[in-house]
């Protein structure tokens, strides 16, 4: 609280039994009656605040029944009289101005019939204007927003003597851990109608809010920011060498765009999203290290590679589904420079068999296929059966079982993997040495070597 400067007219130390004296901090001022009360010279817009207080010090009580402040910009916050105070009590009250165009200002601070008079100066004080990008909530607020720990960050102002006469800027300078202002030598001279531009900046040594306050004359701005780790580089993966597709193991290494600033880690998720309405979702399709679909990333300060579970690289089993693979990277704040989203495509493949065998029974020939279908729309088939010459015996045989596979892949959800078993009833089967299995999808038809009985 500035001290203030009373000039006592009267040495009369109170007003009847109750005494008013002016609070600064814990020093209690007597404000006798007639005295002068000097509030400190402003600027056009700014507000000032003094701290009464009201003692009986008298052996009997005494009640208050006029307490008021009459003049331009004043304003007395009080308890509304009549105010009853026992020998010993007190009241407190607090005398506001607000500054209004440059001129004289007084007041009549009266209670209980006695008067003190209080006086105040008004100047045209410069006014700031801050870049509209650092706009805080309020007039009085500069905002740096985010700001990375260890850079730095600017805002601008623009200091504005909007007066008809030369005025001195005599207090320029702020406070708060890291900001600092451009220029900052005082006093300096500012010309009717003269602009000055400050560059505010802060340097964040650590991470969270920042606040400090700028101060140009009798005016205060607050200064606010809210200091953030730096953001990673834009992750980027790698897979080895083959043609990305179902049913393999890829072994996967993960590196940054460029050194990381800081030291992070977090997680990276893989989500997938079959082309078939039939597959819903693949189980198969994981990070074999975790047997899930997560793993721990980490990355060193000053370094490109990232760990994935404490090691170089991480094995991602593809499963038996077409789709896209959509690989994430979060649980880091404040994030990424750039997306980290990364989508891969599983494309469509004919059927793929792991096995293929034929037998003999008495009057039948079986033919069994494992393997499986990442389109989900394999039935259409065609047996051909050749003898021991290697002859075809009549003509390729067709079958169609696109309905069996649609009812077995709706409810056995969990990829495309099937077992299947063709039976041929034939009464004398013994001429037949081999036959050979074409099966036909939505990408395309395959063909298997012959297969013997």
């Amino acid at each position: 609280m500035t001290r203030l400067l009373l000039a006592l007219l009267l040495t009369l130390p109170c007003f009847g039994q109750l005494t008013m004296y002016v609070v600064d901090g814990t020093t209690e001022t007597v404000l006798a009656p007639n005295a002068l009360l000097q509030l400190r010279p402003m600027e056009s817009g700014d507000t000032q605040s003094v701290r009464l207080r009201v003692r009986n010090l008298g052996t009997q009580d005494a009640q208050i029944t006029q307490f008021s402040a009459d003049g331009a910009g004043f304003s007395l916050q009080r308890p509304f009289p009549p105010i009853a105070l026992p020998p010993g009590g007190s009241v407190n009250a607090t005398l506001v101005f607000t500054a209004g165009a440059p001129a004289s200002y007084s007041a009549n601070l009266r209670m209980n019939g006695s008067t003190a008079l209080v006086l105040v100066n008004v100047s045209a004080g410069p006014t700031l204007t801050i870049a509209p990008q650092c706009v805080g909530t309020s007039a009085n607020t500069v905002n740096f927003g985010e700001v990375v720990r260890g850079q730095a960050k600017t805002c601008t102002a623009t200091l504005t003597n909007g007066g008809s006469q030369a005025i001195t800027i005599s207090t320029l300078n702020v406070s708060g851990a890291g900001f600092s202002v451009t220029p900052n030598a005082v006093p300096f001279s500012m010309a009717a109608g003269q602009s000055v531009t400050l560059t505010l900046q802060l340097n964040a040594a650590s991470t969270g809010v920042i606040a400090g306050a700028l101060q140009v004359q009798g005016r205060t701005y607050a200064l606010a920011a809210v200091a953030i780790e730096s953001p990673l580089p834009q992750p980027i993966l790698e897979f080895d060498s083959a043609v990305f597709g179902s049913a393999q193991q890829r072994r996967v290494t993960v590196k940054l765009a460029a050194p990381a600033a800081v030291a992070g880690s977090g997680t990276l998720t893989v989500a997938f999203q079959a082309d078939s309405a039939l597959a819903g979702d693949d189980p198969a399709v994981m990070f074999i290290e975790s047997a899930s679909r997560q793993l721990k990333f980490a990355v060193e300060a000053g370094k490109t590679t990232v760990t994935l579970n404490g090691r170089d690289f991480a094995t991602l089993q593809t499963g038996t589904s077409a789709g896209r693979l959509r690989f994430t990277f979060g649980d880091y704040a404040p994030g990424f420079t750039a997306d980290p989203t990364i989508t891969m495509t599983i494309p469509a493949a004919q059927v793929t068999l792991d096995k293929a065998n034929a037998t003999k029974a008495p009057n039948r020939l079986d033919v069994t296929l494992t393997g499986f279908d990442n389109t989900y729309s394999v039935g259409a088939m065609m047996f051909r059966f050749y003898d021991g010459a290697g002859q075809l015996i009549g003509s390729a045989i067709p079958a169609d079982f696109s309905a069996a596979f649609r009812a077995f892949f709706t409810n056995t959800p969990g990829g495309s993997v099937f077992r299947m078993t063709v039976t041929f009833p034939v009464n004398n089967n013994s001429s037949v040495a081999g036959v050979e299995a074409e099966l036909s999808n939505a990408a395309g038809t395959m063909r298997t070597a012959r297969l013997a009985f």
